[in-house]
């Protein structure tokens, strides 16, 4: 339930860092960021890790790289179904995967120094 809630609030605050500064993402409000956070906590939980289990060969030939193609897969699938997020295509998409990565692994490494 701790991961889930972290994973939550990590998203939220990517989501809203990525409505800030990446062009093409457009978020209506702070309330949008928060579910536009839940859902893509709910389809990192249920479809991510199908995802990655179909796209197992695609990974290891790149060398974990594709993952950054399913996050913008799962950020366009997050705008698609979440009113007042609007993300103008797939470089936006990937822009905001590359920006949640970034933001996870600044997270993860400061839970590491506590």
């Amino acid at each position: 339930m701790k991961k889930l809630v972290l994973q939550f609030i990590l998203y939220t605050v990517s989501i809203s860092l990525a409505g800030l500064v990446i062009p093409g993402v457009d978020l209506a409000g702070a309330l949008e960021a928060l579910v536009a956070g839940l859902v893509m906590s709910l389809a990192g939980l249920l479809i991510r890790p199908w995802l990655m289990l179909l796209s197992l060969p695609l990974n290891l030939i790149t060398m974990g790289l594709f993952t950054l193609v399913i996050n913008a897969l799962m950020v366009l699938l997050i705008s698609l179904v979440t009113r007042g997020v609007e993300v103008a295509g797939f470089w936006p998409a990937l822009g905001t995967a590359v920006l949640v990565t970034l933001v996870d692994f600044l997270l993860r490494n400061l839970r590491r120094k506590d």
